[in-house]
């Protein structure tokens, strides 16, 4: 485990598979970034140029091309990716801990769920409420201030907002947001690239991303019990069409045990496909 002290006067563990980048910008202010990191403005931009050559006032111009799995830390203050998948948990009493993981904040507050999302028919927590009293999690558009050691959480509307562009206009930025992506995912992930296809337009707008940009990669489909025919057909069909490689990854036995795991992992806070996934052996 990694032991990081923080300019604000806060101690940061990290796991030792989880990376971890200090850089520097042309301002020469210190980050701290914690995952991966992929340019979405310019193929073959790393998140170590992104940094360097990065001379504006507020991180937020920084960050909106970024996309992955990731949590910067600068100036006392943690901000996180757009879709929340490096996750921010804190308590809100006075005994302040952050975390990535709840089931970890769990462990060092003592504290446990009130209950399994199941129970409340859900397949996960709807946020920034969780299962445990006196812990939220931080939403994409909020970012934490540390400073003297209190939390305050901030608005933090920094996602860019493309409604008012003509329909061609955002076809022409996505496409170009995609192809960047996913090229610099390819080049810089260090991890052979799979695309989930199923006969729905998202995964297929990541696929036809893909294609055009000319990468390499495996298509895969996850068998599941509800799977429909178009979901088992359309796949194989496109694959033999375009000539990409492609898996038809089946469902195994469920294990138990995997079930149990997943379960103290989320401390009870999702529960739904992802967990059949995995407790059946397919990713």
């Amino acid at each position: 485990m990694s032991e990081i002290h923080l300019s604000c006067g806060a101690y940061l563990y990290a796991g030792e598979d989880l990376k971890i980048n200090y850089l520097e910008d042309a301002e020469k202010r210190k980050y701290i970034v914690l995952g991966n990191v992929f340019c979405v403005d310019a193929p073959g931009k790393c998140l170590e140029e992104s940094v360097a050559t990065f001379g504006g006032q507020d991180v937020n111009e920084l960050v909106k091309n970024w996309t992955g799995r990731w949590l910067v830390i600068c100036d006392g203050e943690i901000q996180i990716d757009a879709t929340g998948l490096m996750a921010a948990f804190y308590t809100t009493d006075r005994n302040w801990c952050i975390s990535s993981s709840l089931a970890l904040i769990g462990a060092v507050t003592g504290q446990v769920p009130s209950q399994g999302v199941a129970n409340q028919g859900l397949t996960w927590q709807l946020l920034p409420e969780t299962l445990m009293d006196d812990v939220k999690c931080l939403l994409c558009t909020q970012k934490i201030e540390i400073s003297e050691g209190i939390i305050s959480i901030i608005f933090n509307p920094w996602i860019e907002d493309y409604r008012n562009l003509g329909t061609q206009e955002k076809v022409s930025k996505i496409a170009n947001l995609l192809k960047a992506a996913i090229v610099n995912i390819e080049r810089f992930s260090e991890r052979e690239v799979w695309i989930a296809l199923t006969a729905g337009k998202d995964s297929r707008l990541v696929l036809a991303a893909a294609l055009a940009a000319n990468i390499k990669f495996v298509a895969y489909t996850s068998d599941h019990d509800n799977i429909s025919s178009s979901d088992k057909l359309l796949p194989v069909k496109i694959a033999k069409d375009l000539g990409f490689l492609y898996k038809f990854i089946k469902a195994r036995k469920i294990e138990r045990v995997k079930i149990i795991e997943y379960e103290l992992f989320t401390a009870g806070n999702s529960k739904g496909m992802d967990e059949l996934f995995y407790a059946r052996g397919q990713f």
